[in-house]
Protein backbone atom coordinates (compact mmCIF):
# COMPACT_ATOMS: atom_id res chain seq x y z
CA UNK A 1 0.00 0.00 0.00
CA UNK A 2 1.29 3.17 -0.94
CA UNK A 3 1.96 6.04 1.29
CA UNK A 4 -1.08 7.95 -0.03
CA UNK A 5 -3.56 4.74 0.33
CA UNK A 6 -2.12 4.70 4.04
CA UNK A 7 -2.76 8.09 4.50
CA UNK A 8 -6.29 7.60 3.38
CA UNK A 9 -6.94 4.79 5.24
CA UNK A 10 -5.42 6.69 8.89
CA UNK A 11 -7.98 9.71 7.69
CA UNK A 12 -10.80 7.04 7.75
CA UNK A 13 -9.98 5.73 10.73
CA UNK A 14 -9.49 8.92 12.60
CA UNK A 15 -13.38 9.70 11.42
CA UNK A 16 -14.83 6.82 12.52
CA UNK A 17 -12.54 7.30 16.00
CA UNK A 18 -13.73 10.75 16.60
CA UNK A 19 -17.46 9.55 15.83
CA UNK A 20 -17.02 7.35 18.50
CA UNK A 21 -15.93 10.10 20.49
CA UNK A 22 -18.91 12.26 19.38
CA UNK A 23 -21.20 9.31 19.90
CA UNK A 24 -20.31 8.71 23.92
CA UNK A 25 -20.73 12.74 24.82
CA UNK A 26 -24.19 12.87 22.73
CA UNK A 27 -25.41 9.85 25.17
CA UNK A 28 -23.92 11.09 27.97
CA UNK A 29 -25.92 13.98 27.82
CA UNK A 30 -29.22 12.16 26.60
CA UNK A 31 -29.40 12.80 22.62
CA UNK A 32 -29.87 9.41 21.52
CA UNK A 33 -30.99 9.95 18.06
CA UNK A 34 -27.76 12.48 17.45
CA UNK A 35 -25.96 8.98 19.10
CA UNK A 36 -27.44 6.69 16.72
CA UNK A 37 -26.04 8.82 14.34
CA UNK A 38 -22.41 9.18 15.44
CA UNK A 39 -22.53 5.78 15.31
CA UNK A 40 -23.61 4.79 11.91
CA UNK A 41 -20.76 7.00 10.50
CA UNK A 42 -18.26 5.55 12.75
CA UNK A 43 -19.52 1.89 11.18
CA UNK A 44 -19.67 3.43 7.57
CA UNK A 45 -15.82 4.82 7.63
CA UNK A 46 -14.73 2.06 8.80
CA UNK A 47 -16.39 -0.91 6.46
CA UNK A 48 -15.34 1.93 3.76
CA UNK A 49 -11.86 1.39 4.74
CA UNK A 50 -12.82 -1.96 4.63
CA UNK A 51 -13.55 -1.85 1.49
CA UNK A 52 -10.80 0.27 0.17
CA UNK A 53 -8.17 -2.09 1.26
CA UNK A 54 -9.84 -4.48 -1.65
CA UNK A 55 -10.08 -1.47 -4.31
CA UNK A 56 -13.42 -1.00 -3.90
CA UNK A 57 -15.48 2.26 -3.36
CA UNK A 58 -19.12 3.77 -3.87
CA UNK A 59 -19.95 7.39 -3.90
CA UNK A 60 -23.13 6.24 -2.21
CA UNK A 61 -24.03 5.21 1.52
CA UNK A 62 -26.26 2.34 -0.49
CA UNK A 63 -23.51 1.34 -2.23
CA UNK A 64 -21.01 0.88 0.48
CA UNK A 65 -23.43 -1.15 2.68
CA UNK A 66 -24.13 -3.06 -0.35
CA UNK A 67 -20.83 -3.93 -1.05
CA UNK A 68 -20.07 -4.65 2.65
CA UNK A 69 -23.18 -6.78 3.01
CA UNK A 70 -22.02 -8.76 -0.81
CA UNK A 71 -18.41 -9.57 0.00
CA UNK A 72 -18.09 -8.92 3.47
CA UNK A 73 -21.35 -10.70 5.31
CA UNK A 74 -22.44 -13.28 2.67
CA UNK A 75 -19.39 -14.40 2.19
CA UNK A 76 -19.25 -15.40 5.97
CA UNK A 77 -15.84 -13.23 6.34
CA UNK A 78 -17.78 -11.67 9.11
CA UNK A 79 -20.94 -12.44 11.05
CA UNK A 80 -24.41 -11.59 9.95
CA UNK A 81 -24.56 -9.42 13.05
CA UNK A 82 -22.56 -7.14 11.59
CA UNK A 83 -24.49 -6.15 8.55
CA UNK A 84 -27.31 -5.98 10.57
CA UNK A 85 -25.67 -3.42 12.54
CA UNK A 86 -24.91 -1.13 9.63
Amino acid sequence: MNQGNRDYVKYRLSRANDSLGEAKLLFDNGYLIGTINRMYYACFYTVSVLLFTESMSSSKHSGVISMFDKYWIKTGRLPIEMGQLL
